[in-house]
């Protein structure tokens, strides 16, 4: 995370938990970086980074596109 946002990071995480859509752990086997993005009126949104934690988990339904040919068959 940016230094200089630290202080805007930690008061958006306090307002989140404050206002119930965050809890507090101490610790967990599901844990991900946050990504702070900052919004066009200076606003900080905190997203999460899940390549590395959810996303290896999830199971993938791969439903290939057919070929045009396959599709254009008489």
């Amino acid at each position: 995370m940016p230094f200089v946002l630290k202080p805007q990071i930690e008061k958006e995480l306090e307002r989140l938990e404050a206002v119930g859509i965050l809890q507090k752990v101490d610790s967990s086997d599901w844990a991900a970086p946050i990504v702070p993005v900052l919004k066009k009126d200076g606003q900080l949104r905190i997203c999460g980074d899940y390549k590395l934690t959810v996303h290896q988990a999830l199971e993938t339904e791969q439903y290939p596109l057919p070929k045009p040919e396959d599709l254009l068959q008489h």
